[in-house]
């Protein structure tokens, strides 16, 4: 099987790489903030309920006390090549949650399937043809938690 990318594939790549080199370049900061942003996920996804502007400063909220504090954590902290790859390492998988997440976040038709064709051509046929959606495809079948973590918009609540 051959791999070819389009231009989607490409974008979501440098995405991906950004948010790991970004990672790697913090270090032990960058493993921390990814590491909080996973245990933050569900509960930041929970405030699609609520009112648009009570989401936005609740986030805001959050997202300062938590750079405050991680700050505070991390200040006096030696950057060692472990501490970097283990940055690197944890912005990687954050980074490919983030990926995942928007090449399955086009509409779904009514039939089920992904992508809907009533987008426009021309992104119809780069998202149907991306490889990393084909790829991504599994998590449509993933338990709920999993969902929870890349398309919590599509996770049914109980």
């Amino acid at each position: 099987m051959t791999w070819q990318f389009n231009i989607l594939d490409a974008l979501l790549m440098v995405l991906w790489a950004g948010i790991a080199v970004l990672g790697y370049k913090r270090g032990v900061g960058g493993a921390i903030w990814a590491l909080v942003v996973f245990l933050l996920l569900p509960i930041m996804a929970s405030f699609g309920t609520i009112t648009g502007w009570v989401a936005v400063l609740i986030t805001l909220v959050v997202g300062f006390g938590f750079a405050q504090g991680l700050s505070f954590l991390v200040r006096n902290q030696v950057e060692s090549l472990t501490y970097k790859i283990l940055g690197g390492v944890m912005g990687g998988l954050l980074g490919s949650v983030l990926v995942t997440s928007v090449v399955l976040s086009f509409p779904i038709s009514a039939s089920g399937s992904y992508p809907s064709q009533s987008l426009q051509p021309a992104v119809y046929e780069m998202v149907s043809k991306s490889q990393l959606q084909r790829s991504s495809s599994w998590v449509w079948s993933a338990p709920s938690w999993v969902q929870l973590f890349v398309v919590p918009d599509r996770v049914q609540r109980q």
